[in-house]
Formats: structure tokens, sequence, C-alpha cells
């Protein structure tokens, strides 16, 4: 069949174009496929070819007209949604990127560019740009979380592998009490990123608030494993090895900590509180002058010193930081408790007396004061007043140990073996490591038992 001069004209026009264009030289191309539209408007080839001219051009815009002219002409021609959806991202256009790959696929409508792209998008644009999420942050920055959560969901239909979202989704979820939404959320964004450490620190932080120690401590050192060189994530770990009873350990990272930040007066403070739980007081001493060093106005870290003098046996130096952190702070109550327990030790029983009864006038609800002011009133002889002051603490916090032992200490000595057995019982409900509470309630039921057997 001979082609009539306007159809000739018109593939010769096109052919000189992708000459032109496959040696690089795009203006020419350009007018080439111009002239060819301008005899044959609804060309596709042509339209397309000046829209992949433009995008090399990096006019955008102007080049997804011509893809849509293309596309209006020959609408199952893969290769123009290709080239169409590539300018689209470029444009960072990813969501309707992924929603246009996901209706094509469903169409049947693919080929080697569109699996090229759509792998693409599900590697490299697993997280929305700053456009999309932009209304997110904003409703996340005025703490409206239940809007930010719509729109979390919204979001994840198109990025479901967006870690970003994970973790403010699970922001979210916590802000609104839903506290296992939170987690799997966490969970799922350090499924889909394992080496970004601000899910495993999340997660380590939302297990530490729901108790779960083990489960905050694991997910605590991953984060550490991955980012050992940051003190916040080895401060964070070695608190909350503390806060389990794990000292040693949390001395490691503490110590690593302070390598990384030396002036850090928290890091100082745990340190000096983990030494002194493990019994080095000089080494907990030592760390808390460092504190002191850096603010000496701090009434928290008197406080902390005096403890540890205490525990060392230097009553004299103890009560002189008690004191001085009564004067920084005078509403301290602990202070005042701690420094009636020296001033006991050291048998001024009046003075200790005064102290716990100052640390009622700011906390009455102290059931520590009520349980140092029943030993002192034991050790005075009057021991009515000493089993008083034990109930009115048992009152306030029944699950206080010492309360419960003493008094049933007292109840054992009156003769009132099952009823001292029941206190020695909630002590160690209350304190399962309380071993004088275990010995008596042992040697009290073996006293039962005996005159059971007379």
């Amino acid at each position: 069949m001979q082609l009539n001069l306007n159809e000739a004209d018109i593939a010769s026009l096109f052919n000189k174009g992708v000459q032109a264009h496959n040696a690089g030289d795009l203006s020419r191309a350009e007018r080439l496929y111009q002239e060819t539209l301008s005899i044959q408007p609804g060309h596709c080839e042509a339209n397309h070819n000046i829209g992949v001219v433009l995008v090399a051009k990096n006019e955008l815009d102007k080049a997804l007209k011509f893809f849509k002219f293309a596309l209006d002409a020959s609408p199952n021609v893969s290769l123009f949604w290709a080239s169409y959806i590539d300018a689209l991202i470029k444009l960072e256009r990813i969501a309707e990127s992924k929603v246009l790959i996901k209706a094509l696929k469903d169409a049947g409508i693919s080929c080697e560019n569109i699996e090229a792209i759509f792998h693409r998008l599900n590697v490299e644009y697993q997280e929305p740009g700053h456009k999309e999420t932009h209304e997110l942050d904003e409703l996340l920055a005025q703490q409206k979380f239940h809007d930010a959560k719509k729109i979390c969901l919204s979001l994840m239909e198109t990025y479901p592998n967006s870690a970003i979202l994970n973790i403010n989704l699970g922001k979210c979820y916590f802000e609104l009490g839903q506290i296992e939404p939170a987690i799997s959320s966490y969970e799922k964004a350090t499924e889909c990123q394992p080496q970004w450490t601000a899910g495993f620190v999340m997660l380590g932080q939302i297990h530490s608030s729901q108790g779960n120690a083990d489960q905050a401590i694991e997910n605590l050192k991953r984060a550490v494993a991955l980012q050992p060189e940051t003190p916040e994530f080895n401060s964070t770990l070695g608190l909350e090895l503390f806060q389990n009873g794990n000292f040693d350990e949390a001395i490691e990272y503490l110590e690593k900590t302070l390598t990384q930040d030396p002036n850090s007066n928290s890091t100082l403070t745990m340190l000096g509180n983990a030494y002194n739980k493990t019994g080095e007081h000089e080494l907990a001493i030592s760390y808390y002058k460092q504190v002191l060093e850096l603010d000496p106005g701090e009434a928290k870290s008197h406080y902390n010193m005096g403890n540890a003098l205490q525990a060392e046996g230097s009553f004299d130096a103890a009560i002189e930081s008690y004191k001085q952190a009564l004067k920084i702070n005078p509403d301290y109550a602990g202070a005042y408790i701690n420094l009636g327990v020296v001033l006991n030790d050291l048998g001024n029983l009046d003075a200790a007396l005064e102290s716990y009864q100052k640390a009622l006038e700011i906390d009455p609800n102290s059931s520590a004061a009520f349980t140092n002011i029943g030993v002192v009133m034991k050790t005075k002889g009057d021991l009515s007043a000493a089993m008083e002051s034990y109930k009115q603490a048992i009152r306030i916090d029944p699950g206080c140990a010492e309360a419960h032992n003493n008094l049933a200490v007292e109840l054992q000595q009156m003769g009132e073996l099952g009823a001292a057995i029941e206190g020695f019982k909630k002590a160690l409900i209350a304190n399962p490591d309380s071993q004088t509470a275990h010995v008596n309630r042992l040697y009290d039921q073996a006293r039962i038992c005996d005159w059971a057997a007379i």
C-alpha cells in the first residue's frame, strides 16, 4: 500500500526526530517532534518523545502534559505509563506513583520498565517525603494525637513499610493510652529498618514505662549495639539496669557514658548511686564529690553524699551533708529522715525524734518517718507508742516491709505468735529479700508446731 504524502511527511519528520534524539541533539529532536504534531496533533509517540526530551531538560511539569497526551491516545502502552510515573517520582509525587503502579499491575499492564519502577519505589521510597508528612508533623507538634493517628494510617496505605510512620503511629497510640498497638507499631518500625536505633530506643522506653524490665533492657542493648558511641543510649541503658537491680552491669554502661561525656552530672550521680548499692562507698563518695564540684547548690547531691558517708560509717560527715541539703532545701523531708537515722545510730534519740517530726511536718504521709519514730519509741521503752507508729506507717503504706516486720517483732515478744506470723508474711510479700522477716516467721512457725505437739 502506498502512503499518501501527508503520512509520509509525518513518518519522515518523526524518524528524523528520533535520529536527532538518539544522537543527543535534544533541541533539534524536540523541534522535529513539534513539527510532527503540527501535522498530526494526536501522534502519541511524538507526544511521548517530547515528554522524554522535557524530562531530560528537567521541565517535569511540562513533560507530564505531553505524557498525558500520549496516554489519552494510547492508554494501554506500558512504556508511556512508565515514562509518566518516572516523571511523577522525579517530582516527589511518590504516593501518586505508587497508586498508579498498583492500578496498572492490577489491570495487567506491565513491562520491564514498570517492574523496575515498582522495585525502585519499594526499595528507595519506603518513607514519605516532607511534603506528605507536613500535616502530620504539625499535628504531632500540636499534640493532636487522634488526628495524627488518622494521617499516619492513611499514609501507611501508600508506605506500609515506613519506619518513620510506624514510629509516629506508635507515639500516637502511646499518648492515647493504647499500649499494645504502640508496641506493635514500634516493633514494625524495627522490622522495616533493623539498623534504625530510634525504634529500639522507643521500644525500650515503652517497655520500661510498663515495668517490663527484661524487654526494655533487650531493646536498649540493641540500640547501644548499633550506636555504641552515643552517650544518651548508654546512659538510658545504665539507668534501666540500675532500676532493675543489675548494678554491676549498670556501672559498665555508665562508666562508658562518662568517657563520652565527662561532665554529665546525671551520669556521675547514677554512678555514685550504683557504687553505693554495691557497697563500694568510697567510690560512690568520689563521684558525688565530682557532682558537687560541678554544682554545689544541688540539695539532692548533698543528700546522696550523706547516704554514702552514713553507709561508710562517717556519721559526723553524713550529718553535715544532710544539714547542707536542708540548708539549700528546707522542705527536704527525706534529708530529715536520714539525718534522724544517723542521730538515732549515735544514740541521740531526742534529736532523731525531732528530725522525724520535722519530716512529718513537711510530709504528713511519710511512712518512713512513722516507722523510724517507732524505732525511737521502742528504744525509749514506750512499746505502745512504737506499735502505734508502726501501724500508722502501715495505714499510709500497706507495703511498708520494715513497719510490718517491726510490728511483728513486737507481737512476737508479746506472745501473739499468730499475728506475728501474719506480720512477717506481709513483710515478705512487700520485700521478698527480707531475711529478718523470713527467719523470724520460720522461728515462730517452729515454736507453734512445738507447742502444738506438747
